[in-house]
């Protein structure tokens, strides 16, 4: 008899594909150990379509192996009648989700026909307010032709959404420039610091030189750190005065996205 055990080994071989970039491969181990039947079965009951078994008839063909197609098949037919209760149509449906059309003739209208009436309890205007709102996709479920209401106040919602996206964005803008120009005047008035010592020790230098060439770039110097002085304190002045203005700016974006995400 067969151990089943192949769903946890295939499951890490997918994983490494992710990782690799690889195509999986079955293994001589995997080949032996594979319960076709219940791979059809969980393939089924979880609503897949059949997977496509060249690339395993391949790689188990590498070890005279031959995969059993019959019983994945029917595996699968078994899993498709778990599936397609009415009972989990009807969760689907509440859900929001789709399902691909695996449902045989004998189980398909009574699903079908559970599931819309689970959609029925999903795709009602106030979730899909909600959906919107949130910046959520469309969801493919709840088509605009058979609910029309669910789609206007989605709609609605998205709109909400952007128009509070695009004053984040703003705001978002705003706070970066205060940011920046905060720096800037930290970085001026280090710089002013630097240069009032260095006037200090200028003013010292001269106290105690008697070389005239040498006072003489001193106080050159000491006009330089003056003017740099000035030049940055009027600069500090300009942008307090930009910071000042933009900061009415930031708290009225900010006033106006807390009174939208409010308004529910």
């Amino acid at each position: 008899m067969k151990k089943n055990i192949v769903l946890p080994q295939l499951i890490i071989a997918c994983g490494l594909v992710l990782l690799t970039g690889c195509t999986p491969h079955l293994n001589k181990q995997q080949c032996e150990s594979i319960n076709w039947y219940q791979m059809g079965s969980s393939d089924g009951s979880l609503g897949k379509q059949q997977r496509d078994l060249t690339q395993d008839e391949t790689d188990c063909a590498k070890f005279h192996i031959q995969i059993d197609r019959r019983q994945y098949v029917k595996g699968w037919k078994s899993g498709v009648v778990s599936f397609c209760q009415p009972q989990n149509g009807y969760n689907l449906g509440e859900q929001g989700k789709t399902f691909n059309a695996i449902c045989p003739a004998n189980l398909s209208r009574s699903f079908s026909s559970a599931y819309k009436r689970g959609l029925k309890k999903y795709c009602v205007p106030p979730s899909g307010y909600t959906m919107g709102r949130n910046g959520a996709d469309y969801p493919q479920a709840c088509s605009p032709g058979a609910f029309p209401a669910f789609a206007n106040a989605f709609n609605e919602g998205k709109s909400r959404y952007n128009q509070i996206a695009n004053l984040q964005s703003q705001l978002n803008s705003i706070n970066s420039q205060i940011d920046n120009q905060n720096k800037q005047i930290k970085n001026n008035n280090d710089t002013i610091s630097n240069a009032y010592k260095s006037i200090s020790q200028a003013r010292d230098a001269i106290a105690v030189s008697k070389n005239h060439r040498k006072r003489k770039l001193l106080k050159a110097n000491l006009r330089n750190q003056y003017d740099q002085i000035v030049r940055l304190n009027e600069q500090n002045r300009q942008l307090q005065a930009h910071v000042s203005n933009i900061t009415q700016e930031q708290k009225s974006l900010q006033q106006q996205i807390a009174v939208m995400q409010s308004d529910n």
